[in-house]
């Protein structure tokens, strides 16, 4: 399994997924096959997700490991 963390910038919240994809494979089907979307790697096992059409910021999506998973 793969835990994610994503911060919403529209809201400010944080939301912990698991899920059986791996990071690129989760991003690619939610964000990227769409193409309204822009992703940028930011870090090793980082990306930003902003609007293409306004460049403004949505998410901020990364790796976690399960120990760091907040409870």
């Amino acid at each position: 399994m793969t835990y994610l963390q994503l911060f919403n910038h529209n809201d400010g919240t944080v939301e912990i997924i698991e899920t059986p994809l791996t990071l690129r494979e989760f991003i690619a089907i939610h964000w990227g096959a769409w193409g309204f979307f822009q992703i940028i790697k930011t870090g090793v096992n980082r990306y930003l997700i902003s609007d293409k059409f306004s460049s403004q910021t949505c998410y901020t999506i990364e790796k976690i490991k399960k120990g760091d998973m907040k409870k």
